[in-house]
């Protein structure tokens, strides 16, 4: 008899122990499922929200939940699931989903089971059920069901009508380049043309071809008609480009007529240099006079003299830079008056 009750006792405290056990870890451990709402339109979107609250230590397995809940409910989208801390020791598991269905009617959502692991021991827990009612859009039965609605009007963007903006431009830009090329080709011009060198100033033009009668020594090689003539031509090319005088098919009366009674305006040093000039040049070329080597030395110096003296000079920037750093003077002419003889033809 006493083992009898023994055994009894033993019993009851196991039980009370086993429902004291129990109920802490109710309170330890919450389980729910919400939704965002429980009624929704054929084919809406809601979020199913599952969470677990417990103390930190046991590991929980969260439920592996398929594509599809139930035969009618699809899930579209899961979140990785997300751990919250609490107040104390107190931590949050939650993961959501999104969820759809397009059968009407009510479809209920089954208690979802976690797995709980304390040490060498394993419990489980679930959330509370919940159900999820799909209504079918009303339609007036009177007008019948509305034709679908056209697309609205959006107003254009310019990201839009950018590719055919610069499509346009170029197809133009092409189109420009083809006649352009046509006309040059007609025309036997070369596509792209380079841009011709500025004109020359006259006295630079005068001067060069000085300096090459200089450098050849004609008079020196008994070429003292070619030498007269050279100096002649580039004085009246010079005129022509200086003072607007058609000097190349005038004579030496008609050119020194129109220098002084013309708009050009000389002064008396140099038209007397250049009349001396063309002169002495006119009897060596068809009076058959040989000048003295004087002569041929100071014409030369006479016709550097009226060059540098008439000339108006068009300085660009470089060059008036240059300018402040050297001095422009006269070209210096060394005259060799070593022998001084003349003669005349018979």
């Amino acid at each position: 008899m006493n083992v009898t009750r023994t055994m009894k006792h033993i019993t009851f405290v196991l039980a009370l122990l086993l429902i004291v056990a129990s109920g802490v870890q109710a309170q330890e451990i919450k389980a729910r499922a919400t939704l965002d709402r429980d009624t929704i339109l054929l084919g809406d979107q809601i979020h199913l929200n599952l969470e677990l609250e417990q103390n930190i230590g046991p590991k929980i397995q969260f439920p592996q939940i398929p594509d599809s809940i139930g035969k009618s409910i699809e899930v579209l989208q899961r979140t990785p699931i997300d751990t919250i801390k609490m107040e104390g020791r107190r931590i949050m598991l939650r993961q959501d989903f999104l969820i759809t269905a397009f059968d009407s009617g009510p479809h209920p959502i089954p208690p979802v089971w976690f797995k709980l692991k304390y040490d060498q021991l394993t419990d489980s827990v679930h959330t509370n059920s919940l159900s999820l009612f799909v209504q079918v859009p009303k339609v007036d039965l009177k007008k019948g069901p509305a034709d679908i609605k056209k697309p609205f009007d959006a107003p254009v963007t310019l990201k839009e009508i950018a590719p055919w903006l610069f499509g346009g431009i170029l197809i133009l830009a092409i189109i420009f380049l083809l006649i352009y090329a046509i006309r040059r080709r007609k025309k036997k011009l070369p596509l792209f043309q380079k841009p011709p060198k500025p004109k020359e100033p006259p006295y630079r033009v005068a001067l060069r071809k000085l300096d090459e009668i200089k450098e050849q020594k004609l008079w020196q090689h008994d070429h003292v008609k070619e030498y007269y003539s050279r100096i002649t031509d580039t004085l009246r090319e010079y005129l022509e480009g200086r003072f607007d005088v058609t000097a190349m098919e005038k004579t030496t009366d008609e050119i020194m007529v129109a220098l002084k009674y013309d708009t050009v305006k000389l002064d008396e040093k140099s038209y007397k240099q250049l009349k001396e000039i063309l002169e002495l040049a006119d009897l060596v070329k068809f009076a058959k006079f040989i000048p003295v080597e004087d002569d041929n030395q100071m014409t030369l110096a006479n016709a550097y003299f009226f060059v540098n003296q008439t000339k108006i000079e068009e300085k660009s920037p470089e060059e008036e830079e240059e300018e402040n750093d050297e001095d422009n003077g006269d070209e210096e002419i060394t005259i060799d008056l070593s022998d001084k003889k003349g003669r005349r033809k018979s």
